[in-house]
């Protein structure tokens, strides 16, 4: 496969190939007459916009990157070929996942609160692995996806989507995600933009030691482009995603 050096960590289970995706897939438990007939019919323009979301694929993360806007169609178009073939087997991933994560929620509610039976008690090990199972299975589906949405991508844009991807969970603006942090650097820049952003709200100063951690971070080099490529990007990148995704 190309351009696999840069790709995220939680994406490398997929530098083996789609191959590996299906092997892991056979690997967890099916329950029987998991998707209804109707729900068998091609990916919509919905479920190709989800999927590319879900892959960091979605404008504002192409334009955070640098992804320049001639290439966002190939990149819609690339997911949407995948997604012909093997929307099904990602709507079955996820509707393993969801019922996985409800059995242990069950469980552990029951254990937590003392009515659990010894079965119950035995049961929510197994329970939590089958979760596991499900999680990297719906894991590795969305790398191949991304990279087969990438196609011949440059290794450095392949790492800025990368990173941006693994560093999702965050939850936080899309420019400071384009570079590794400490969990006390997260937590940190976290609370700063928190204290900013109730100060501005509120007509007051801003902390100076908020202050001092957003200037810091922002005029970090990797920020000052990340910032910049979403100002002048995003307009023209949305509006040819969105266009793309609307004619499938």
């Amino acid at each position: 496969m190309k351009n696999t050096a840069f790709v995220s960590k939680a994406l490398v289970a997929v530098a083996l190939g789609a191959v590996v995706v299906t092997v892991a897939v056979k690997q967890i438990p099916r329950a029987e007459a998991m998707i209804p007939l109707a729900a068998l019919e091609p990916a919509t323009p919905e479920e190709i916009a989800t999927t590319l979301h879900r892959c960091g694929l979605d404008p504002e993360g192409l334009a955070t990157a640098g992804v320049q806007p001639a290439a966002v169609e190939a990149i819609v178009l690339n997911l949407r070929d995948q997604l012909v073939s093997d929307m099904q087997q990602l709507r079955e991933l996820d509707v393993l996942q969801g019922r996985a994560a409800a059995r242990v929620n069950q469980l552990r509610r029951q254990v937590q609160s003392g009515r659990a039976s010894e079965e119950d008690v035995s049961a929510l090990p197994q329970a939590r692995i089958d979760h596991n199972n499900a999680q990297l299975g719906t894991t590795m589906f969305i790398g191949a996806a991304f990279q087969n949405a990438c196609g011949d991508m440059s290794e450095d844009l392949l790492a800025r989507l990368s990173i941006i991807l693994e560093n999702h969970d965050q939850k936080l603006p899309l420019q400071y995600l384009v570079t590794d942090r400490s969990d006390h650097d997260w937590k940190a820049l976290r609370e700063a933009l928190a204290v900013e952003r109730t100060a501005l709200e509120r007509g007051l100063e801003v902390d100076p030691r908020a202050v001092e951690i957003l200037e810091a971070v922002r005029s970090e080099p990797d920020v000052m482009i990340a910032t910049v490529n979403l100002e002048t990007l995003l307009p023209a990148i949305e509006s040819i995603w969105d266009g793309a995704v609307d004619e499938i």
